[in-house]
Formats: C-alpha cells, structure tokens, sequence
C-alpha cells in the first residue's frame, strides 16, 4: 500500500471561514504535506500531482470533476440556518 505523501483538500471557507474544512486541514497537516484549494480551483489538479484528495462536504454543493481520483469525502451536517 502507498503511503501518502501529499494531500490535497478541498472546502469553500470564503463564504463561511469558520468552516470544518479549517479543523480537518490543521489535523491533516500534522501527518502529511497538504494543500488547501477552493472548489473552483480544483480543475487545475493535474493527474498524480496528490496522493489524496479530500472534499470537505459542510452543506455547500460544489460539485467536482469525475476525473480527480483518488477521491474521499468528508460529509458534515451543517443546518439551513446557519448556511
């Protein structure tokens, strides 16, 4: 099994800065290298250039391009109230 080297993660904390994607990014960094990309940055991956890729799901729907692999999804409820 490869071990991860690179890490990128993928969440909006533009429009909430608070998001959870923060926490996770700080977690995430402790182990492994990591970049931080908004959704809208997330075509500029090119292919092997991150062992991971991580979107940070928090209630905001960007969705991402079928191509970036591998792909693993961190989901989180956040209430219509506090979007």
């Amino acid at each position: 099994m490869k071990s991860l080297k690179r890490v990128a993660i993928v969440f909006d904390n533009t429009r909430r800065p608070e998001t959870t994607g923060v926490y996770c990014r700080r977690a995430l960094a402790e182990l492994v290298g990591v970049e931080h990309l908004l959704p809208t940055q997330v075509e500029r991956i090119r292919p092997g250039e991150f062992d991971a890729v991580i979107a940070i799901d928090d209630g905001l729907s960007d969705p991402l391009p079928t191509t970036v692999r591998p792909l693993a999804y961190r989901c989180g409820y956040t209430p219509p109230n506090r979007r």
